[in-house]
This record gives structure tokens, C-alpha cells and sequence, in this order.
């Protein structure tokens, strides 16, 4: 499977070197940005090597996007390094024709991303959803807030045990039940500690923070690319092109849901912090 990249040119810019390369899993240049707009020309001397036809300064960004090669989500090696936010509005913009952000700004591409996310999230529960909770208990307290971002319990743990569902508060006979927006335990005689898992709603990106990182596994980031792209085609009234990007997001859906329950859950990169409730 190819992804296309958005990373630095090494190679050493003092105004007089042209000379630089690519990474090692690059098969094709797409394009290359002299001061992030200005496109322009090169020559492959070798590979992964290219010359350019302008020796950039010190001062000047130097970036290309190019396809990579990366292992299947399904060979059991799934691609570890996930995108960045910038990355992923530059790919947005690379599909959509449109590098200098004169028709959509970075927010509005950011929106059409997080769309994305939910409704990836809303629309099954994904290996890559899952995250664990501690509770750590108050001596005499019983109910305590649920996670953030919680969408749907897996199961609640006290050591290696895993406790039962029970039918109400007034009865819990050592289990739990959930309360509105608490989780009922049995009252503590004294500190302890519980564990939640759980599928959470991915949380959505800041368009202000473009480094953040996206929590969609790399092999899946493709998924958003076509939503954004669909988006921005309806926008423009294309709605051919948006219709073959809507469909490009719907039936990378379904292959992802085929790989996502046939492998084994140990082979997907993990995004599953750890978060204390008190």
C-alpha cells in the first residue's frame, strides 16, 4: 500500500547545493515546494537521490511529497509513525488541487477531518478505540465519573477479576452499574483500585495545533483524505468527483471493518492512554 508523504528534503541548502534526497521507502515524487508554494523542477540522479533545478538558501523551506511504501495493516507490521495534522491537510490539499490555501482555509479542511473521525467512530467499534480508565477509590464513595469520551463499555476489572453487570445500585451484590454519566461500585471500606476498558470516540483535531497526531491507524488515513476531498467537491458543486470520493471513504470503510476483525488485535498500533478517575 503507497502513501503519499509530506517531509523535508535532506540535503545541505547554502545556495549552491541542488543535490538531495528522499527516504528510503520513496518510489515517486509528487510534487516538490521551494518556500512551501513555489513549485519546482528536478531530475532523479538515482534512487532516492534528485537534483534540483534552484539551489535553495539557508532560510528556505525545502518539502516534497512524495508515495512511500509501508507494510499492511494485515501483514501483522502495521505502519507505526502516524501523520500529523499539517500532513493531512496537505494531503487534502494535494487531492483537491489546491496548495496555497486561497479557496479553503486550514479550519474548514480541519472540520471536514474531524467529520471524518466521527463518523468513523459512530459507525463501528474499532480495535484502535479501545483505552483503559483507573479508578481509584475513596473510602465510603461509590459513584465515580466515566471516562471522557466514552462511547461503550468493554468491561470493569478489579485485579485480574472481572466484575458482573448488576441490575441496580440498591443491589450490586460486588458488580456495578453505569448511572447516567457515573459508574456505581461497591462502597470501599478502604482505598483500592478499579479499571475500566472502553471504546472512546477519538478526539477531534485543533486547527491551531497542527502537529498534533492522528489517532486513526496510518494504514486507515486515507479514509479522511476522501471525506475531506467529498466534502470540499460538494462545496464547489462537483458532485461527480465528490460522489467517487464518497465512495472511495465508503468502501475503505468496509475493508477496514475485514482487516480490523481478522487479524489479531496485539498487530494494531495502540492508541490507549491511561486515565485516572477519582
Amino acid at each position: 500500500m503507497a502513501y503519499l508523504e509530506n517531509q523535508s528534503l535532506v540535503g545541505t541548502k547554502d545556495g549552491s547545493n541542488k543535490d538531495f534526497t528522499t527516504v528510503s521507502n520513496a518510489i515517486e515524487i509528487d510534487n516538490v515546494y521551494l518556500k512551501n508554494t513555489q513549485l519546482i523542477d528536478y531530475v532523479f540522479t538515482s534512487p532516492n537521490a534528485i537534483t534540483l533545478n534552484v539551489a535553495p538558501e539557508s532560510i528556505d523551506p525545502l518539502t516534497a511529497s512524495y508515495w512511500t511504501v509501508g507494510s499492511l495493516i494485515n501483514s501483522g507490521e502495521p505502519y507505526q509513525t502516524p501523520s500529523r495534522l499539517v500532513d493531512l491537510i496537505f494531503r487534502v490539499r494535494t487531492m483537491i488541487g489546491e496548495h496555497y490555501s486561497e479557496e479553503w482555509v486550514d479550519r474548514s479542511i480541519t472540520d471536514w477531518l474531524n467529520e471524518a473521525i466521527n463518523r468513523i467512530c459512530m459507525k463501528h467499534d474499532f480495535p484502535f478505540m479501545e483505552a483503559e480508565a483507573k479508578i481509584n477509590t475513596v473510602v465510603g464513595q461509590e459513584a465515580y465519573q466515566r471516562p471522557a469520551g466514552f462511547k461503550k463499555l468493554i468491561g470493569v476489572y478489579s485485579g485480574s477479576t472481572q466484575l458482573s453487570p448488576a441490575s441496580n445500585r440498591e443491589n450490586l451484590n460486588g458488580g456495578y452499574v453505569f448511572f447516567n454519566d457515573t459508574i456505581i461500585l461497591p462502597t470501599p471500606t478502604e482505598v483500592g483500585e478499579y479499571k475500566i476498558r472502553y471504546y472512546r470516540y477519538l478526539p477531534y483535531f485543533d486547527w491551531t495545533d497542527q502537529e498534533t497526531t492522528c489517532k486513526v491507524p496510518r494504514q486507515y488515513e486515507s479514509l479522511l483524505i476522501d471525506f475531506a476531498t467529498m466534502r470540499a467537491k460538494q462545496a464547489e458543486e462537483i458532485y461527480d468527483i465528490a460522489k467517487i470520493h464518497e465512495d472511495a471513504f465508503e468502501r475503505g470503510f468496509n475493508e477496514m471493518i475485514l482487516d480490523l476483525t481478522r487479524i489479531d488485535e496485539n498487530a494494531i498500533q495502540s492508541f490507549s492512554p491511561v486515565t485516572e478517575l477519582y
